[in-house]
């Protein structure tokens, strides 16, 4: 795999179409609750889409490192990623774990297969982008998201919680602006390729 992935160009696709739907506001300031919620869904699909992108380039990274493995023998960084972060997995007991036997553990191809299992479940239940969202999708693959870009993960952590905000807040408040909310998709799109670039470098 190499990047920008086929995920991240799907990524762009999608925010690029997302755009369109708040064009036509006001740029600074929403002068009818019809834009604000223009503004607030902009953010909210922007949010889905963020998370999407995350979840399927680890998806993809993790599947890749064990057919590599499997077919070719080739140990990568997010393979030994994969597997090191399920073996503290399965003695903590604040994270959720199918268990492994030992008799699966004892092979390492087994392992590895029933590794990227549990982290794809893992995946499945993610709901998010905030700091423990990108910990829990990232660092099983080798990527640490606040050594490759903390200002980007810092600027994730933010959008999660304005999200959040949004999606439990029944009062419509004119507090978003076209102008800030596409600042911020643009900030966390662009920094996202640092993400990119180190998954697909951990299978290189």
């Amino acid at each position: 795999m190499k990047s920008p992935t086929e995920h991240y160009k799907k990524l762009e696709k999608t925010l690029s179409h997302l755009y369109q739907m708040i064009r036509r506001v006001p740029e600074h300031e929403c002068t009818t609750s019809f834009q604000n919620l223009k503004v607030q869904s902009y953010i909210l699909l922007s949010h889905a889409a963020f998370e999407e992108y995350l979840e399927s380039l680890a998806r993809s990274i993790s599947q890749h490192s064990y057919i590599l493995y499997k077919e070719k023998n080739i140990i990568t960084k997010a393979l030994v990623s994969l597997t090191a972060y399920e073996t503290v997995a399965q003695i903590d007991k604040d994270i959720k774990r199918k268990k492994i036997s030992l008799e699966v553990a004892k092979n390492f191809e087994n392992f590895a297969n029933e590794s990227r299992k549990n982290f794809h479940k893992q995946i499945n239940e993610n709901h998010g982008i905030r700091k423990k969202n990108q910990f829990e999708i990232l660092l099983p693959i080798g990527v640490d998201p606040e050594e490759c870009d903390i200002a980007i993960s810092n600027a994730m952590e933010a959008f999660g919680r304005q999200r959040g905000d949004i999606a439990h807040t029944i009062k419509i408040q004119r507090t978003h602006t076209r102008s800030s909310a596409a600042q911020s998709v643009n900030t966390i799109k662009d920094g996202l390729i640092e993400f990119d670039k180190a998954a697909c470098l951990n299978i290189s």
